[in-house]
């Protein structure tokens, strides 16, 4: 059978370490940069899908094929963009409340390569929507 105290006290560990987190301003500087790069990438995508163009994009640029250098590709391609800021946003939180347990540098650290990631998505995506 299970253990009520010891799950009871796991959960009151597990409270006080979430409530450490939230009030830690470090960390919910970098949680609201990366929301707010997450957003302003989101919408800039979905901005430039809307300007009434065809289906067709260009995914990818290889400047030593030559002629072929451009890689086409349809919407659900630069779509993917937004599943991956989402996905960074949502794996980078999960990651550092995990570290935040036993280091806050670490925690620190890998929300502000989340940020790093959601930059170059953003140039990414724009100098690809750009090319069109």
């Amino acid at each position: 059978m299970l253990d009520l105290n010891l799950l009871n006290s796991y959960n009151i560990y597990a409270m006080a370490i979430a409530k450490n987190y939230l009030h830690d301003k470090s960390i919910l500087l970098l949680l609201t940069s990366n929301l707010v790069l997450a957003f302003i990438s989101i919408t800039l995508i979905i901005l430039r899908l809307n300007n009434g163009r065809t289906g067709i994009y260009i995914v990818q640029r290889r400047a030593n094929l030559g002629i072929d250098q451009y890689t086409q590709g349809g919407t659900a391609t630069i779509i993917s963009f937004i599943v991956f800021s989402i996905l960074v946003v949502l794996i980078g939180f999960f990651l550092s409340f995990k570290a935040f347990k036993n280091q806050r540098n670490v925690s620190i650290a890998v929300l502000g390569l989340c940020l790093l990631l959601l930059i170059c998505t953003i140039i990414v995506s724009n100098s690809l929507l750009a090319m069109h």
